[in-house]
């Protein structure tokens, strides 16, 4: 008698591209009429995956949860872009940074084997790049007069959801119980 407990462990290495820029309408040369400060957040072009999954069997399917660590490439940027009329008087970088980003991944699904080779599935999986940045600096007319601004940023993470044909090499797709 077999249990009905399934436990694996998998990759997965995937393209992903997301890009958003938005002008500060608040925080840079305050009390001018015209944003001129972009905040810019690039995710990608890759992403990779290794989790561990416990799910449960019963016949052909499979309810899952799995966990584990995530890699993607992440690019953040704010700038003020323009130092002239209207904009505002000063031209201010308060924040870059590229680098490839590590943290957790969560999510879960269900899989159907249609044969002992073959399966079908359904998953969500949650990326957690959230992070909030927050930048400070000096605008102002001149050199030694300027007011203090701070930015805050705020990424919301990523959620995937995707399905999948699955082949699988050798043994039984299910646990028999």
């Amino acid at each position: 008698m077999g249990s009905i407990w399934v436990f694996g462990v998998e990759g997965e290495a995937g393209y992903i591209h997301l890009n958003n820029t938005i002008r500060d309408r608040n925080a840079i040369n305050a009390g001018f009429a015209y944003p001129d400060s972009l905040d810019n957040t690039r995710l990608g072009d890759w992403y990779g995956v290794a989790a561990g999954r416990l799910g449960i069997a019963a016949n052909q399917f499979l309810i899952y949860g799995k966990g584990g660590v995530a890699f993607i490439n992440k690019n953040y940027s704010f700038n003020d872009a323009c130092n002239i009329a209207p904009c505002g008087p000063s031209l201010l970088t308060i924040g870059r940074n590229d680098s490839s980003y590590v943290t957790w991944a969560a999510g879960g699904g269900v899989e159907y084997a249609f044969n002992n080779n073959w399966s079908i599935k359904g998953e969500y999986l949650y990326l957690a790049t959230r992070q909030t940045i927050v930048s400070a600096g000096v605008v102002g007319p001149g050199p030694g007069v300027g007011i203090a601004v701070t930015n805050v940023h705020t990424d919301p993470g990523i959620n995937t959801g995707k399905i999948g044909l699955n082949y699988r090499f050798g043994g039984p797709v299910v646990a028999k119980y």
